[in-house]
């Protein structure tokens, strides 16, 4: 929430995990930031989420943002002030971690309400969990149409 609600159909393009990535077909074709994606965990329902850190980066949750390799990132699909990000148990208020090789950051656009990589529930998403990109909302039919990577930028500090 706001951009995902319950009980909505969505199409994946499941094609993005089997050929693209380092060392494969489509080397050039992989996940990048502000990418909303599905993700396995173990034994529970999958999760969507969206990429916020890419791997080899280093994050931090502090002042209510994200940071990216120590520059603030100014999320356009979420309000910072109606939706702030909080620390969690495995992001920890000011603590810096390195996104390891093969692994995301994934963050709910809901950031006041939801299980994302800031929990050590869910901690760093491994390649190897996403099952896809979703790209097209077929229902509910009032809200067809076309999902699209979500605006950023970086801000220096």
């Amino acid at each position: 929430m706001p951009n995902f609600q319950n009980d909505e159909v969505l199409l994946t393009n499941r094609l993005i995990q089997l050929v693209g990535g380092e060392g494969q077909l489509a080397a050039n074709y992989d996940y990048q930031r502000g990418d909303v994606v599905v993700f396995t965990r173990n034994n529970q329902p999958d999760l969507i989420k969206r990429i916020v850190g890419l791997p080899g980066e280093r994050v931090a949750v502090k002042d209510n943002h994200v940071f990216i390799n120590g520059q603030k990132l100014m999320e356009d699909y979420i309000d910072p002030i109606v939706k702030p990000t909080s620390p969690g148990t495995f992001l920890a208020a000011g603590q810096e971690k390195i996104v390891p090789a093969g692994s995301y950051l994934a963050l709910g656009d809901n950031r006041t309400n939801s299980l994302d990589s800031r929990s050590a529930e869910v901690g760093f998403v491994k390649r190897s969990q996403l099952r896809g990109a979703p790209f097209l909302r077929l229902l509910p039919l009032t809200n067809f149409g076309s999902i699209t990577r979500g605006n950023y930028r970086l801000e220096a500090q």
